[in-house]
């Protein structure tokens, strides 16, 4: 096998990013350096818990041979709960059979965990760690882009180091939080304009890509069934996705699932999975409805490109990723 991809995970660790970096340490052809926590989906506190679970859990079904650390970044979006109107949403959740099913649940199931999060706060973490890196590095962003941006305006000369920044945000055709926008765009669209203006040209894995590359109920039992606890743990999560999907978020399918933040993981070693990956130029809104709605130049000589953006995803062939992962 060729050398492993080294990466960075940026996450806001509610149900879909859990999924995504184990998603991350089962895949061989990479290698997760050091994770980010951040606020999104859930507080940051519940955020770095989580995923100190999921590294536990992680651990005890033998992907971890050592502990991969863990810093805690930005609490709260750069700018956006200053100004009236842009306050944060509530958490996605809905009542079924009597019952309030998260999303994202406020705290992830899982066994008591042992291990901490690093003193150092994740933006001069990155600033470092960047800093002194011989190579460039491959960052996965799957929650709001606080961090990355506050560790940009700082040191804007970290941009060569980065080889290649995939984020999971945005939308074309589809939205989810709002009318216009989709939820970690929404979150702080004042770290996406700093990402969007440093010249990093990141790889956007938006709603039209993710919704595409679903997953049946049959599937995700299937993919994860030979997987134990650490399946089992996937699959109740993917239970409460379906349902709120099939109550709230109707996909193409009924009884089906999105894992947004799975196919941008994926996309590090197989960008096969994205189609129509064209470079667009883009911008995102900052006030008003529109506030976080990624606007792509449609012009027939449009302003240069700043970021290369996924309209399209192969299903079958992201099923087939996931299989040869989980049933290995």
């Amino acid at each position: 096998m060729s050398q492993k991809i080294p990466v960075i995970l940026d996450i806001d660790t509610g149900s879909d990013d859990a999924v995504a970096l184990i998603t991350a340490l089962k895949a061989p052809e990479l290698e997760v350096k050091w994770i980010a926590t951040t606020w999104g989906n859930v507080p940051l506190a519940e955020a770095t818990e989580n995923s100190l679970r999921v590294l536990d859990l992680a651990r005890s079904a033998g992907l971890l041979a050592a502990e991969i650390e863990l810093y805690a970044g930005a609490e709260r979006p750069l700018a956006r709960d200053l100004h009236e109107g842009r306050r944060r949403r509530d958490r996605y959740s809905g009542l079924i059979d009597g019952e309030e099913v998260y999303m994202h649940p406020p705290i992830l199931p899982g066994r008591p965990y042992t291990q901490q999060a690093e003193a150092q706060f994740a933006p001069f973490k990155y600033i470092d760690y960047l800093s002194s890196a011989t190579e460039p590095q491959t960052i996965i962003a799957t929650g709001p882009l606080t961090n990355l941006a506050i560790a940009l305006s700082l040191e804007p000369n970290i941009v060569s180091k980065i080889k290649e920044l995939i984020v999971m945000g945005g939308g074309y055709q589809k939205a989810n939080v709002t009318p216009y926008a989709e939820a970690n765009f929404w979150n702080d669209p004042e770290a996406v304009a700093c990402v969007l203006h440093s010249g990093l040209k990141p790889l956007l894995v938006p709603l039209d890509a993710t919704h595409e590359a679903y997953l049946r109920e049959s599937e995700y039992r299937e993919i994860f069934a030979n997987s134990g606890e650490l399946g089992e743990f996937c699959c109740a999560l993917l239970e409460q996705r379906q349902k709120l999907h099939d109550l709230n978020q109707p996909l193409a399918e009924p009884q089906a699932v999105t894992l947004h933040d799975v196919l941008a993981v994926c996309a590090a070693f197989a960008p096969q999975l994205l189609s129509d990956c064209l470079e667009v130029h883009c911008q995102i809104c900052l006030s008003a409805q529109a506030n976080g709605h990624l606007v792509i130049d449609r012009r027939e000589n449009p302003a240069e490109a700043n970021a290369r953006f996924a309209y399209h995803a192969d299903r079958a062939a992201f099923v087939a990723t996931l299989t040869r992962l989980f049933q290995a």
